[in-house]
């Protein structure tokens, strides 16, 4: 019975205190709308001059480190040593007296500084020397030709005294920089299409005298700035860049774009109804569109500190639609506010509710895991950062021989097993890197070794913090000693394995050393056969110029045709070496077949008259008349 008393008291005290609460966010929210409604404008416009504020911070960044990496580049390539090799070989007649290197040695080796520097600096379009003379003529020009980067010819190198960079380059005191205003590239006179938003450095170049000789000059396409800029805007806002003369860099509307060079009558003053403010948020209207009215934040953002009017401006402008679509905004989230503080009153009861039940989860998760950890088979103990023994389970119990009442507290330098691991290396390591760390540790025991993996884990408590760090300690003995002994195995194959490719590599010797013996006796024997062969041959000839009767002169041409037999089979022993060297060659003729058989039929009809048998061919039946044959050339009367 107490029981449920016990529950309607709790039931009515949060019922009260729900009433309670409900009233006084009531009153709050009342108080909350009289406020908003006071001053919904003026926390719009605020926040929006804030964000503009950090975002031309940002803009100004973004510009200011963009110009001073191009002056560091700059200063780079003026520092290379062709940059004051140039005026010492210029001015001593072509000859460099420091070293004699000469004035074109010095120019080819700026050229490919100059290419490779461009190579890897994809922003520069252009790396040039023009001299300081009256005609400024260009003395070195390496620029982009599409995918490629290249030194333009003497013959194609021009006259730029006329462009307006020059005079003030020419002007520069010794490490003075100049930077151009941001315009479009121009060649002789025209814009180049597509458009190539440019900021052109120079810095003078002087002999060692002081004599002032040429000036370098850095062409940036400033394109990757521009869109830099852009991206650093939020999206609700519109971007507009003018110059300090009044005409626009960038613009929304792509045909206000780079007005100086392409359309100079649109200016600040002729697109908008007020001039560039430097205070907070002001308004402006469009003159084109009398409907358009903005929110401007403007700042003046330096670029040549030395110029008067060295200057760009960064505009944010927001629509005027755009703020009271945020007013409406805002005072629907302050009409919507008291439906929400119900809510908000009925989730914070659940969330009560859910945080207790979620209490007694973590504590039946907390038995279980504990009921884990002293069931698993490896030893888990638990340390604070002071090296203390803060947990341990049955197994490493077993393995550190000590009862857990004994171990809590304990320092782990004075346990037997845990004193011969770096613990406190462990601590410092988790300490700054919070991750978890790999260690094996072996222990002899007379002739047996036992190793242990140990893996070590930082703990946190709920708030993330770390206190404390967890040691897994599991015996890897077996898994070890399979390890060693598939090294074993491993290193014995291999013994094997090179043993057998000796052995093999041997004979191989030995039957390339036999084919070689094989080849040089016969191509020996053949050529030893030749001489008595053609002593036969020779006599036969004579023997056909003598006076003969029809049988002996038969009979010699049947020799003269075994003669030339012979001579051709002992050719294909010549030709057997020819095939093992891979260098024979056919040598096809067209011989006529009848008279081809009737030849070796005559030449082996000898052994049978000699046996009184009579030897008769017949061809009636045969109905090819030419082959063609490799062998045509032991036969060269047959056609």
């Amino acid at each position: 019975m107490n029981i449920y008393d016990k529950g309607g008291t709790s039931f009515v005290g949060s019922k009260v205190f729900l009433t309670v609460v409900s009233f006084v966010f009531c009153i709050f929210g009342l108080f909350a709308v009289y406020f908003f409604e006071g001053h919904v404008k003026n926390d719009v416009l605020g926040s929006i001059d804030q964000e503009f504020t950090e975002t031309q911070e940002r803009l100004k960044e973004i510009v200011t480190s963009s110009i001073a990496e191009s002056k560091s580049d700059l200063r780079f390539l003026y520092s290379t040593p062709p940059i004051s090799g140039l005026p010492r070989a210029e001015f001593n007649d072509g000859i460099d007296p420091y070293d004699g290197t000469t004035y074109n040695q010095w120019k080819e080796r700026l050229e490919t500084i100059f290419i490779g520097f461009m190579e890897n600096n994809l922003a520069v379009e252009q790396l040039r020397i023009v001299a300081v003379t009256a005609e400024g003529k260009e003395l070195i020009r390496v620029q982009r030709v599409g995918a490629s980067v290249e030194a333009v010819p003497d013959y194609s190198l021009q006259a730029k005294s006329g462009e307006p960079y020059f005079l003030p380059s020419s002007q520069l005191e010794t490490n003075q920089i100049y930077m151009s205003p941001l315009t479009l590239n121009k060649e002789f006179g025209e814009v180049v299409f597509p458009y190539q938003p440019m900021l052109r450095f120079s810095i003078p170049i002087f002999s060692d005298k002081g004599k002032r000789y040429a000036f370098l000059i850095m062409n940036v396409n400033a394109n990757s700035l521009i869109n830099n800029l852009k991206q650093t805007v939020f999206d609700y806002s519109e971007l507009v860049i003018s110059s300090s003369e009044g005409d626009f860099v960038y613009h929304p509307i792509e045909e206000y774009q780079f007005s100086r060079d392409l359309n100079p009558e649109i200016t600040w003053d002729k697109v908008y109804s007020q001039k560039v403010q430097y205070q907070g948020l002001y308004t402006v209207t469009s003159k084109l569109n009398p409907d358009l009215q903005f929110y401007v934040h403007s700042t003046k953002v330096k670029t040549r500190p030395r110029n008067k009017y060295g200057y760009i401006n960064f505009n944010l402008l927001v629509p005027e639609k755009y703020v009271e679509t945020l007013i409406n905004e805002k005072r629907e989230i302050t009409y919507s506010f008291l439906a929400a503080i119900g809510v908000f009153t009925f989730i914070l009861l659940i969330l009560f509710y859910r945080n207790a039940t979620r209490s007694q989860f973590l504590a039946e998760a907390r038995r279980e895991a504990s009921a884990i950890v002293d069931g698993s088979i490896d030893a888990i103990v638990g340390l604070n950062l002071e090296g203390e023994l803060t947990s341990i389970n049955n197994t490493a119990e077993r393995l550190l021989s000590i009862s857990k009442v004994t171990a809590l507290g304990k320092q782990s330098k004075y346990v037997e097993f845990l004193s011969k691991l770096p613990i406190h290396n462990y601590i410092s390591d988790i300490q700054s890197s919070k991750s978890q760390i790999k260690d094996e540790l072996s222990e002899q025991f007379g002739e047996t070794t036992l190793y242990y993996a140990i893996s070590v884990s930082p703990v946190f408590s709920e708030d993330n913090n770390l206190i404390g760090l967890a040691l897994v300690i599991r015996d890897i003995t077996k898994e070890k000693d399979a390890e060693i002994k598939v090294k074993r195995l491993n290193t014995e194959l291999e013994a094997k394995v090179r043993k057998r490719t000796q052995a093999l590599a041997e004979a191989k010797d030995d039957a390339i050393k036999h084919s070689d013996i094989k080849s040089a006796f016969i191509s020996n024997i053949s050529h030893e056969l030749r001489t008595p062969l053609n002593g036969v041959i020779g006599t036969l000839n004579i023997l056909k110029r003598e006076e003969l009767s029809d049988k002996s002169r038969n009979l010699v041409e049947m020799m003269d045709l075994s003669a030339s037999n012979l001579n051709l089979l002992i050719n294909d022993i010549l030709d057997l070496s020819k095939i093992e060297a891979g260098k024979l060659d056919l040598n096809l003729k067209t011989i006529n077949l009848q008279l081809l058989i009737e030849r070796l039929v005559e030449s082996s009809a000898i052994r049978a008259f000699d046996k009184g048998l009579n030897v008769y061919l017949d061809t009636s039946d045969l109905n090819c008349e030419n082959v063609k044959t490799e062998s045509a050339q032991a036969h060269p009367n047959f056609k």
